[in-house]
């Protein structure tokens, strides 16, 4: 049988609440934990008089208590509202708790169904091409001409990037779920997903550009030649510039570069450095 609060205190039961005080006055000065450091005995035993007074060190606790000790259980007045307060309190708990629980079951499932489909190596293999499909695009189309489909085969590259993240994201999320529920991580999983969404779209766009423009600087480097392109100025609200240039009788025409529009010169002709191998590759010569 537990030990009541007064033999806690070393008083004998249903010691009057002066006697309670000063028990407790004497033991909390014994076993205070400034007068015991690292003493993990003393610190418990404080702790076990300070609940006990708790209880005990005021009228209506302890008369309330000594009900309780006596087994005199229906002496103790019934508060309606309290009563109430503690059943809202209690469904809520268990509400709480139901939710917990069926959350902890929803994550081992989905880590059990991750694990027991498709091979995750293959998941990530199959994301991991999505996103490298996208960059490839944008290598392959970065430098259109006004008259191709490359923007729209950029359009689509940069979803097939956002897609191969968000899928990739996916999985890392079930699993840092699981993890955190058997206690192996503890940082914050949104702002870590979210992370390594940006960072992935942005390495994979920024790999697509780079590698574009590494592209144009081989072709330029190995394949270059020059040729004269025309300048056409057109106004519709605003003025646009384009040049167009020839290589073996196909035209091209592209966007002419904002810090060449004021450096024209008046003939409207422009010389164009273009690839031989591929004369998308171009660019206006700086005069």
């Amino acid at each position: 049988m537990p030990r009541s609060f007064y033999h806690i205190l070393g008083l004998p039961d249903y010691a009057n609440l002066t006697e309670v005080r000063r028990a407790f006055k004497q033991l909390a000065v014994r076993y205070h934990p400034d007068k015991n450091p690292g003493d993990k005995q003393a610190e418990e035993k404080f702790k076990e008089i300070s609940n006990a007074y708790n209880v005990l060190g005021e009228y209506d606790t302890k008369q309330e208590y000594d009900i309780r000790l006596s087994g005199m259980n229906m002496l103790l007045k019934k508060d309606p509202v309290k009563e109430k307060e503690e059943t809202r309190k209690k469904m809520r708990e268990e509400l709480i708790r139901r939710r917990k629980r069926e959350a902890e079951e929803k994550i081992i499932n989905d880590w059990n169904g991750l694990n027991s489909g498709t091979p995750l190596w293959l998941r990530h293999s199959f994301n991991i091409g999505l996103m490298a499909t996208g960059a490839i695009m944008i290598i392959s189309n970065w430098f259109y001409t006004l008259e191709s489909f490359s923007p729209l085969s950029l359009i689509f590259a940069i979803i097939l990037i956002l897609i191969g993240n968000v899928r990739e994201q996916n999985l890392w999320y079930t699993r840092y779920l699981y993890q955190e529920l058997k206690g192996k991580i503890s940082f914050k999983i949104p702002s870590r997903v979210m992370r390594n969404l940006v960072l992935g779209m942005t390495l994979s766009i920024l790999t697509g550009i780079g590698g574009a423009n590494l592209m144009k600087a081989y072709h330029f480097a190995y394949y270059s030649a020059v040729t004269t392109g025309i300048v056409e100025v057109k106004y519709k609200g605003t003025y646009t510039v384009n040049y167009t240039y020839w290589v073996n009788g196909k035209a091209y025409t592209k966007r002419m570069p904002s810090r060449n529009i004021y450096t024209l010169p008046s003939s409207r002709k422009v010389r164009v450095r273009y690839s031989m191998l591929n004369p998308v590759y171009a660019a206006v010569i700086e005069e």
